[in-house]
């Protein structure tokens, strides 16, 4: 860039190149929030929703995730509980920050406690915002498989006949179920898909996101999909609950059971204060590592990634999508599979 007067100063603050104090976590918990109403109204046993109330109650802001209209994902700040409706639930797709880079130094600054959750990338750029890790700041990543650009969301939306700008706002997921609803302005639904793993070909966007098809390039390499973790507490779906030793004692989660992972002190102090909301249980850390890939590696950009994006550009997200899908199931020739899949294809557009 002709501007650049090369400093290096973006190679110092870079999350991807800079040291980010990676630690493993030192204990392991399932939680499921108590109050009945957040339960069913969030995802993975509503972990961030009790942290957020936690620090609402102290009176400091949250900064999390929030679908809004025009099909927009973006970071906001709240500091009224009512407000938290906005972050509540999964979004599979990457948020912006811009906005609110300023908003989280001047908060930090003013001596609140301030609340950040999002990805482990996301986290650790919040963290180059300051030289060392503000005790009044509290870091919480989410376990991220990887995220889909804003722009293939809303080349899907199109695909579904959505103008983007006609989006009031998104849910990806509702309990244990992997489904897209979309609703407009007026609140009317206009699109809602079926379950994924009932209907895997009937919905794209979780066709191309389950395989690993669709993330962003850098999520293919990313550093911080690995047992060492960047944030003071790492959440997510607790996967594989019971592998290790029996979970007798949990009771019935149908609707989600989160997982938990303190990685500083100040991570296992919020969990010691966390018990008012959230019934938390003691498990051991190599069943949480174990039951989820993502706290071991990164997803691999496979041959069938490749393939899916390099189709996509010629023939379209939907056949590519329905290509590789079957391609990544069937158990014939890869090449006796497209030429199937193309011709029944053609055939539909005829």
């Amino acid at each position: 860039m002709a501007d650049c007067i090369d400093c290096k100063k973006c190679e110092r603050a870079c999350p991807a190149l800079r040291d980010n104090g990676l630690r493993e976590a030192v204990e392991a918990y399932a939680g499921i929030i108590r109050d009945k109403h957040d339960y069913l109204t969030t995802t993975s046993g509503g972990a961030a929703q009790a942290i957020s109330k936690m620090t609402l109650s102290k009176g400091g802001v949250v900064y999390g995730c929030a679908s809004l209209p025009a099909a927009k994902v973006c970071h906001i700040r709240v500091c009224r509980e009512e407000d938290l409706e906005k972050l509540k639930g999964s979004k599979y797709v990457q948020s912006s920050l811009l906005t609110e880079f300023g908003n989280i130094v001047t908060d930090v600054e003013a001596g609140r406690r301030v609340l950040f959750i999002g990805t482990p990338c996301q986290v650790a750029a919040v963290k180059a915002l300051f030289n060392k890790t503000p005790e009044n700041l509290l870091l919480v990543d989410i376990v991220c498989h990887g995220v889909p650009s804003l722009e293939f969301l809303k080349d899907y939306l199109r695909h579904n006949g959505i103008e983007p700008d006609s989006v009031g706002k998104i849910e990806f997921r509702d309990g244990q179920s992997f489904k897209i609803k979309v609703v407009d302005k007026s609140d009317k639904i206009v699109y809602e898909s079926l379950s994924y793993y009932e209907h895997p070909l009937r919905d794209i966007y979780y066709t191309a996101f389950i395989n690993g098809d669709s993330y962003r390039p850098s999520c293919y390499g990313c550093r911080f999909a690995s047992p060492s973790r960047c944030s003071d507490i790492t959440i997510g779906d607790f996967w594989g609950l019971g592998k290790v030793s029996p979970a007798d004692e949990i009771p019935p989660h149908d609707k989600g059971i989160s997982l938990l992972l303190p990685v500083t002190e100040k991570g296992i102090r919020t969990l010691d204060e966390l018990g008012r909301l959230m019934a938390l249980y003691r498990r051991d850390v190599d069943e949480a590592v174990g039951g989820n890939a993502q706290l071991r590696h990164p997803t691999p950009y496979g041959a069938w990634t490749g393939a899916f994006n390099c189709l996509r550009k010629i023939i379209g997200v939907w056949p590519a999508a329905t290509i590789i899908y079957y391609i990544h199931r069937l158990k014939d020739s890869a090449v006796s599979q497209i030429l199937t899949i193309t011709s029944w294809i053609t055939k539909r557009r005829q």
